[in-house]
């Protein structure tokens, strides 16, 4: 036995109804705070008309077949009502009993295609109330999600202001350095350093997105590709993509480089199509391609090939400068004088006290740049030949650097080295303007086309005013003969056979002329004319767009046969307006509203605008990597490599982003790294 007292049965019979007593309590007491759900009869009758019943109060709804509709009964399921209720649970305001039956039975959309807009509930309102069970941790969320917030801009800013000044990180030693400048002035960010230097490596990517959505909008785009060796010795293919904004403007973006792409045309094409797969943009909107040399883009027969300009003004020039023995004795005595001057600071300060009146300097010859070339031959004469003279005369200076000088200066003093200062000080002026002219992204074809035809006729003009140069020549140079009249005159032996008739003597400067003076003009004519049939080639296709103010309305439906009545009907719109230009009849089509009006226009204007006409970009690209990839950071990985390019190639467009977004997703995402 358990020791207790048993009860007799009148004793349980009062015992449970004293328990269903206080359980009728109970329920009487929910009763009052849940209201029921009006009975299936009261509801049939609320709505007889279309069968159903709405109740605002509980969220629900009920409908009922018709009268009129037939029913079934058998004798295991009698017919239900159907009812229809809100997939937001939070809208389900009374729920009993029937409900949950109901529920149970039938199930619900819970979760499929729900926003759950009314049953969201914001971390910080839920915890506004005091007493709350997470209101203390909710604050101490908010805390971190302040600090963090804090922390990011600054290092934000600290970005944005290297790479606005082309000032690389330097391995982050620059990016460090500043923020421990900024510490000794900001506690807060003092705090952080002390508390957060050094705590960890590793990086982490908090942000994911479509960086190239601008180009996928656009559609039509152009790919410029060029590689180099960098430090490590290893060749990177610099890879951009050239498109048209929605406001006309035609703008050349950087994407990454890749390493290790092999030369052949193969290699290139498989390595582009591939990069292209990566970044989701479409291989066949590729209408422009350009290289150093040929095009590798076979595929896409779509993809017109367009030769840099830059490097085909820079091949006449080189060939121009290699043509006559003349023409290379004259740079290699340009890079001798640059060679002398500068192994020592002393003559180097000699020679600037003779160009105090000048901004310009002595330069190395560039194979590359010719503007180094203008600027070097520009002061070649009058400067260099006192700075030497002045040299030579110093009694205190060694004799073999007198000795240097005066075969320098002796060199000078020759009437032909005049005659080609006069010469190449014209050229390379013309062909370093049109060049900068050229390497400006918003340049188009048909101002290329321009550019080379001047060139062209510059040339023609110098080779036929030998006479005016050979003038000036004479006013500046010391000797005023020719080098081969200074010398005795040399008499052939003649053999048995021979006579002296019918033999041509030149004198000095007939033979300069013929053998020096015009091998340079027509090298140049010739080498800028072939460019000039390449861009022509090109520029064919499109004249009916770029040239309909001057053509009729025959020859308008010649040349552009699907779109004739359009573009008629665009060249009358183009009179009331002073727009002539390809990128400015885009922009005003944009800015106006136009492209339904003219949309093959429009496209066509697009695919022109988008295609390059050098790969300068690359090359600029370039410069950047050397100062990103130095001697001390020769091992840095390609994705942080091409991170930093990017960072520092369009450093415009980062210093005009707002961070605000992403700052709130880091910060909220650390804070519950930390937390959770």
């Amino acid at each position: 036995m358990d020791g207790r007292k048993r009860l007799s049965g009148s004793q349980y019979k009062k015992l449970a109804k004293e328990k269903s007593k206080r359980e009728e309590e109970v329920l009487l007491k929910s009763a009052e705070e849940i209201r029921p759900t009006p009975p299936i009869e009261e509801l049939k009758k609320s709505d007889e008309n279309n069968g159903s019943t709405i109740s605002k109060e509980t969220g629900l709804s009920l409908f009922v077949p018709p009268a009129s509709a037939p029913t079934t009964d058998t004798s295991q399921e009698k017919q239900e009502s159907v009812f229809t209720f809100s997939d937001d649970p939070a809208q389900w305001v009374v729920i009993n009993d029937y409900f949950r039956d109901y529920i149970a039975k039938h199930g619900c959309n819970q979760n499929k295609n729900a926003d759950f807009k009314l049953s969201r509930r914001n971390l910080k309102d839920r915890a506004s109330v005091l007493g709350k069970i997470d209101h203390d941790f909710t604050a101490q969320l908010d805390k971190e999600i302040s600090y963090w917030r804090e922390v990011i801009k600054r290092v934000v800013a600290a970005v944005k202001t290297l790479v606005s000044q082309k000032i690389g990180l330097k391995n982050n030693g620059n990016f460090l350095m500043l923020l421990k400048f900024l510490s000794e002035f900001d506690p807060f960010m003092n705090e952080h350093i002390k508390n957060y230097a050094n705590k960890s490596r590793g990086s982490t990517s908090y942000f994911k997105g479509d960086n190239f959505a601008e180009v996928k909008k656009a559609k039509y785009y152009s790919i410029i590709v060029d590689s180099t060796p960098d430090i490590s010795h290893v060749d990177q293919l610099a890879f951009i993509l050239r498109y048209v904004l929605p406001n006309g403007v035609a703008v050349e973006r950087f994407v990454k480089l890749l390493d290790n792409v092999e030369h052949k045309g193969t290699d290139t094409y498989n390595a582009v199509k591939e990069t292209l797969k990566t970044l989701q943009i479409n291989f066949n909107d590729l209408r422009g391609q350009s290289y150093d040399n040929a095009a590798n883009m076979s595929d896409n027969p779509l993809a017109q090939f367009t030769p840099c300009a830059g490097h085909g003004l820079n091949t006449v020039g080189t060939h121009a400068a290699e043509c006559c023995p003349e023409a290379i004795s004259f740079f290699d005595l340009n890079q001798n004088l640059y060679n002398f001057f500068s192994e020592s600071p002393a003559r180097w300060n000699i020679l600037q006290s003779f160009a105090n009146s000048k901004n310009i300097t002595l330069k190395s010859l560039s194979n590359t740049r010719w503007s180094a070339r203008a600027n070097a031959v520009d002061m070649l004469y009058t400067e260099i030949y006192g700075a030497l003279k002045s040299i030579e005369e110093n009694l205190l200076e060694k004799a073999a650097t007198k000795n240097t000088a005066n075969s320098l200066r002796r060199k000078l003093e020759h009437l032909e080295i005049a005659i080609m200062v006069n010469v190449w000080n014209v050229i390379l002026d013309h062909f370093n303007v049109v060049s900068q002219k050229i390497q400006n992204v918003s340049t188009s074809m048909s101002e290329v086309l321009d550019l080379y035809k001047s060139l062209v006729d510059l040339a023609k003009n110098i080779r036929n005013n030998f006479d005016h140069y050979e003038e000036k020549a004479l006013k500046m140079s010391i000797n005023k003969v020719y080098k081969n009249e200074m010398k005795g005159k040399k008499y052939r032996r003649l053999h048995a056979d021979e006579t002296n008739e019918g033999q041509v003597e030149f004198n000095g400067r007939s033979d300069f002329k013929i053998n020096t003076f015009i091998p340079i003009m027509d090298k140049i004519r010739d080498q800028l004319e072939n460019k000039y049939e390449l861009y022509r080639d090109i520029f064919q296709k499109f004249t009916a767009l770029l040239r309909f103010g001057e053509l009729d309305e025959t020859d308008l439906r010649e040349e552009a046969e699907s779109f004739t009545n359009e573009l008629i009907h665009f060249k009358l719109y183009c009179k009331s307006i002073e727009k002539d230009s390809p990128s400015k009849l885009l922009q005003h089509i944009r800015d106006h509203d136009l492209t339904s009006v003219f949309p093959n226009i429009d496209i066509s204007y697009r695919l022109f605008n988008c295609m390059p006409v050098t790969n300068c970009n690359a090359e600029r690209s370039f410069s950047c990597l050397k100062r990103i990839e130095n001697c001390l950071r020769s091992a840095t990985l390609e994705t942080r490599l091409n991170s930093l390019m990017l960072l520092n190639i369009e450093a415009e467009i980062l210093t005009a982003l707002n961070f605000d977004d992403l700052i709130d997703t880091f910060t909220q995402q650390k804070a519950r790294r930390k937390f959770f």
